[in-house]
């Protein structure tokens, strides 16, 4: 063993140094996650939500104490968004922490219209709006908008709303601002991107968020907006991230932004949204968990984060959830091979009881090591206890080795396969 020098005892403490820093971030960092159950994942539903759904969903998210949420998005059209805030108001439910998504008003020769949204919120009564808003050069050309009409008409639409939402609410409500496409214009053009954030700061709003809507951005890319918007909304100002799929660089995207500055993040509890989806809620807790942040513990009914999500991903598709869902999937908690388990007690292992789900094994037959063969026998019940050894076990390994030499396929996980397994190895 090579003697370890000063200069590597520094490198290591810069090592260690730097990830204590980033773990102490997320250990103490209050959880912030506006919830988006009850709307986002209708946008890529091959069913839709029914008024019923909605109900349901609602009383999900409350019991895991997801109550900061939004409840609906707001147009000029009737949907089973405007059924559900209304069923809400007929129940008197306390909707202080829910929010709606309304979209800005027009400005024509000086004169502001708002939109039909905005009417919508203010007669309803819903106390905390999101304005969604498009910056980017393609889509507010598509608006028919300059660089200045975006900004009139936004700063206008939440003049109104805060005046108008003050006389019909018993509190003035929080407005938050979203800028949908803000990484686009931060790319395309970087002063305006400034502009706008500058804009929108001297609004005095409660919170600015922003979307990766087609999932193409970097984590990096991410930290970095988060950093440069902090220098221009310092807390208690909100900067929450959604990051969306299809490149697979949404979860880590979500701590990224935390780790530069962000509170947190909107998004659904599980993954289903537009497109291929978004970084999940249950995912971005579970990794605060994972941190030993303990106020997730404290704050949320963890113990039934599994079984909710897998319970909205019903409502949502009418199925089960996808196997490979993080956290709530079949097979997140279910071992191919030892070395892959999350229950050894290693750091970031959480034990699966405290997110409501329960370890197992799964035969993959290309590997199958005996051991999760015996562990399997064992959890179907078709034989407890056996040895990784025994010669039955060996046997089924044995099988499933030249069946797949054979070129054939066989489910050797599921529990009738594996029984005539077991009966032939015997």
């Amino acid at each position: 063993m090579q003697k370890i020098t000063q200069e590597d005892r520094r490198r290591l403490n810069a090592a260690q140094d730097a990830i204590e820093s980033a773990l102490d971030r997320l250990r103490t960092v209050e959880p912030v996650l506006l919830d988006l159950s009850i709307r986002e994942p209708v946008t890529g539903s091959p069913l839709g939500h029914t008024l019923e759904d909605k109900k349901a969903l609602f009383a999900l998210t409350g019991d895991l104490g997801l109550h900061e949420r939004v409840v609906g998005t707001l147009t000029g059209q009737e949907t089973v968004d405007d059924l559900f805030l209304t069923w809400l108001h007929t129940q008197n439910t306390d909707l202080s922490a829910c929010f709606t998504f309304a979209a800005p008003g027009t400005v024509a020769a000086g004169a502001f219209t708002p939109d039909p949204s905005m009417i919508k919120q203010v007669k309803i009564g819903a106390p905390n709006v999101i304005f969604h808003t498009e910056i980017s050069r393609t889509r507010r050309l598509r608006n028919g908008q300059d660089q200045k009409q975006a900004l009139d008409t936004l700063g206008r639409s939440v003049a109104w709303i805060q005046e108008n939402s003050a006389q019909g609410a018993a509190t003035h409500g929080r407005v938050y601002i979203n800028l949908s496409d803000l990484m686009d214009c931060f790319m395309e053009e970087p002063d305006y991107a400034c502009a706008v954030v500058k804009y929108v700061a001297a609004l005095a709003v409660d919170g600015l968020m922003f979307e990766d809507p087609r999932g193409t951005f970097f984590p990096f890319q991410h930290a970095a907006l988060v950093r440069w918007l902090r220098t221009y909304l310092p807390p208690p100002v909100r900067i929450l991230v959604h990051p969306h799929a299809g490149n697979g660089l949404e979860h880590a995207a979500v701590i990224e932004s935390v780790l530069a500055g962000a509170d947190g993040a909107w998004l659904g509890f599980t993954t289903h949204a537009a497109t291929a989806g978004h970084a999940s809620g249950l995912a971005y807790l579970a990794n605060l968990m994972r941190a030993n942040n303990p106020q997730i513990e404290e704050k949320y009914s963890t113990a039934d984060f599994v079984p909710a999500a897998r319970t909205m991903a019903k409502i949502h598709t009418g199925g089960e959830i996808d196997p490979t869902e993080p956290v709530a999937g079949g097979w997140a908690y279910r071992d191919v091979l030892a070395n892959f388990s999350q229950t050894t007690g290693l750091f970031g292992d959480i034990a699966p009881e405290r997110v409501g789900a329960k370890h197992g094994w799964r035969i993959a037959p290309a590997i199958a090591p005996p051991a999760a063969i015996a562990a399997r026998l064992d959890e179907t019940g078709i034989a407890p206890n056996l040895a990784p050894d025994d010669p039955a076990v060996l046997g089924i390994a044995e099988r499933l080795r030249k069946t797949l030499l054979k070129g054939e396929k066989i489910p050797g996980d599921e529990r009738p396969t594996l029984a005539r397994l077991y009966r032939e190895a015997s």
